[in-house]
């Protein structure tokens, strides 16, 4: 839908899409960006990019006009959603379905991933007085990925009664996972 969305803009307004797919593979990043080169492209919008100071200093040496959607960063134009006041409703929302011990699953690295939404999870649950410690929280960036997290989750001494997913592509998978171990969702926890 974003795509098609930017397309139709973009050709009212005389542009072409190009449409570039790194598919999580930092290698084809240097492929693109000469690929950009080459084309003399008039202006790139990158969506979710993990933090790539190569493409964004790449970008800004060029001169390339450009937009970050659903990434933060200091020096770059950024659309993103209202992640605090996202995580302020999810918390709000479990607690007052009786939750007391919610944990989150997604990539806690910010050093790494600075996307995370972590910080802003932790900050919602002390803002409510729930436990909002480092063991509730299960790092999909972590070896093992979303399964192992999945795994340490309904294992964990105190589990959660419910987690709050980095993303609906996760939250799906660990939906459906928890329902291929026997879980009921969301009666054994809520996702």
């Amino acid at each position: 839908e974003m795509t098609s969305a930017f397309n139709k803009a973009l050709r009212q307004r005389g542009y072409q899409l190009l449409l570039a797919d790194l598919d999580d593979d930092p290698s084809r990043e240097a492929e693109y960006l000469e690929l950009f080169r080459k084309k003399d492209v008039d202006g790139v919008v990158a969506w979710q990019i993990a933090s790539s100071e190569s493409m964004i200093d790449f970008l800004s040496s060029r001169g390339f006009p450009f937009a970050l959607i659903a990434t933060r960063h200091p020096q770059a134009c950024s659309a993103v959603i209202d992640e605090k006041g996202a995580a302020e409703i999810a918390v709000a929302h479990l607690k007052a379905l009786g939750h007391r011990r919610i944990g989150f699953i997604g990539p806690g690295d910010q050093e790494h991933f600075p996307q995370s939404r972590l910080p802003f999870i932790q900050k919602a649950l002390a803002s409510t007085g729930l436990p909002s410690s480092r063991g509730i929280f299960f790092d999909t960036s972590t070896s093992g990925g979303w399964t192992y997290a999945a795994q340490r989750l309904i294992g964990a001494a105190e589990r959660p009664t419910a987690a709050i997913v980095h993303n609906d592509d996760l939250a799906i998978r660990i939906v459906a996972h928890l329902i291929d171990l026997g879980f009921e969702v969301p009666d054994d926890i809520s996702i």
